[in-house]
């Protein structure tokens, strides 16, 4: 979990996946919108594992990110995709049998229950 900050400086929890091998940045256009930020025209082609074709992107914007455990803040730029998973978990994950989890800090404490 970090914080993104939106284009009038309210911070909002924000779940991301880094990833320090990827080529690029992306970020929802659902995200986007909610923190209504400056777009900038940048369309590629992002490719998958592979080389696979995977999705064009639909602009790109400049981020403000911070850490929820610190003051360290990060500008980050982002190419936009109209998606960037499937809805995950896609079913409903048994808790019972994560009883290792217990004593482990997750940023999702809801991680088990199936998106929309």
């Amino acid at each position: 979990m970090v914080i993104v900050f939106d284009s009038s400086g309210q911070g909002h929890d924000c779940a991301v996946l880094l990833d320090s091998g990827s080529e690029a940045t992306f970020i929802s256009e659902s995200l986007v919108n909610k923190l209504r930020i400056k777009r900038s025209n940048a369309r590629i082609n992002a490719k998958g594992l592979g080389s696979s074709e995977a999705a064009v992107t639909r602009d790109s914007v400049s981020v403000n990110i911070a850490s929820i455990y610190g003051a360290d803040c990060l500008l980050v730029d982002a190419f936009i995709l109209n998606k960037l998973t499937s809805d995950l978990p896609s079913e409903l994950v048994s808790v019972k049998d994560l009883s290792y989890l217990c004593s482990t800090n997750l940023a999702d404490h809801n991680f088990s229950i199936p998106s929309i």
